[in-house]
């Protein structure tokens, strides 16, 4: 009895059918992994010192009075903010500064037109943050909320919840600055910039003037630099999503942010991504040095 040959492209069919579903099956697991919540606790932390570094100004009332709206808003950017800084009604104080700062962007910034204040990549990112802050357990650590937690459950005489949550919440944050990454270095797979051209027009826009070297070696180098900006970042969007490459990568990307700080006006952008490697960095690495 003869039997009939399965057809290669029904095989190739049920293979890709069963590496997608294994993928997602590992995607999945990888998103309620629990963990730590003390690393995103410390990021809670941060993020609002970014927050005052950033917007802190616009709190002091003696700039916005006798404006109703602007007053209401600096107190509510202060008390929100402030509640959110030492942990108390976390979860609900994170929102409420996510509504804040998308008030802030949207309305302040685009509709009222305070734009050189509020609408910059760099405020974009800053108001996600503070979304994505609202979808983890940040007061689980570190905060007002935990020290109540504790001693209602020593009065009730039992044990109080680890500090330990699923890490969903992290990894979104970890796809965020994969996105990022991954679209920064993909905007500059041009000529202007591979070539090293845009490199020359930052250094004379704020450093050289009109004073340009038409050397060899001064080209060579604003090429280097053009593409080894490019590979960093592409090398980047890997690290944020893969630990084992973070060692490596992530220590590069801190210069990086260093030097985008020191050289060229990108206000808090580097200070924001950097504290949002403290969110893709493995928990278990966080207990170790915080232990």
């Amino acid at each position: 009895m003869t039997t009939t040959p399965t057809p290669t492209g029904f095989l190739y069919l049920r293979d890709l059918i069963q590496e997608a579903a294994n993928l997602w099956t590992r995607l999945d697991r990888w998103m309620q992994q629990e963990g730590s919540t003390r690393p995103i606790a410390i990021l809670r932390i941060v993020a609002v010192g970014i927050l005052w570094t950033k917007w802190g100004h616009v709190g002091a009332l003696h700039r916005v009075y006798p404006d109703v709206e602007l007053s209401l808003f600096a107190v509510a950017f202060y008390v929100f903010s402030g509640l959110l800084l030492i942990g108390y009604k976390t979860r609900t104080a994170a929102i409420l500064c996510a509504i804040l700062l998308f008030y802030g962007f949207h309305i302040l910034g685009v509709e009222r037109g305070d734009r050189d204040l509020w609408v910059h990549h760099h405020t974009n990112l800053l108001k996600y943050l503070f979304w994505l802050l609202a979808l983890t357990p940040c007061g689980r650590s570190f905060s007002v909320d935990r020290m109540l937690e504790v001693r209602a459950a020593r009065m009730a005489g039992a044990e109080p919840r680890p500090e330990t949550a699923p890490l969903i919440g992290q990894r979104l944050i970890a796809i965020q600055l994969f996105a990022m990454y991954a679209w920064a270095a993909i905007a500059k797979l041009d000529p202007v910039f591979l070539s090293g051209a845009r490199m020359e027009a930052y250094l004379t826009e704020f450093y050289l003037g009109a004073d340009v070297p038409d050397e060899m070696w001064f080209h060579m180098i604003s090429r280097l630099f053009g593409t080894g900006t490019v590979l960093l970042e592409a090398a980047l969007a890997v690290a944020v999503l893969w630990p084992r490459l973070q060692p490596c990568v992530l220590p590069a990307g801190v210069v990086l942010h260093l030097g985008f700080y020191m050289l060229l006006p990108v206000a808090t952008f580097s200070a924001t991504v950097v504290a949002m490697y403290i969110a893709v960095i493995p928990p278990e690495n966080w207990e170790k040095w915080l232990g």
